[in-house]
């Protein structure tokens, strides 16, 4: 959903740039589905999987701070 926003986002703004009025127009209800896919997008997932993401390198500063002499609070 998110690659598809993008993608449709950039043609939108290359519309507008070229003052192409017609492509303008024709790109507005695709961005308008992909808000609403964006909106019914579980944040719950994201959020997992950022967690996942950042945990080794969160890790990695907690330890080094600690190696440090800083007292690390979560």
């Amino acid at each position: 959903a998110l690659q598809t926003t993008s993608a449709d986002m950039k043609s939108f703004l290359q519309a507008v740039q070229r003052r192409d009025q017609r492509a303008v127009l024709a790109l507005q209800p695709k961005l308008d589905a992909d808000t609403k896919a964006l909106d019914s997008l579980g944040t719950s997932g994201v959020d997992t999987y950022e967690r996942t993401l950042m945990q080794p390198y969160i890790d990695r500063y907690d330890s080094g701070m600690r190696a440090a002499g800083f007292t690390v609070k979560a």
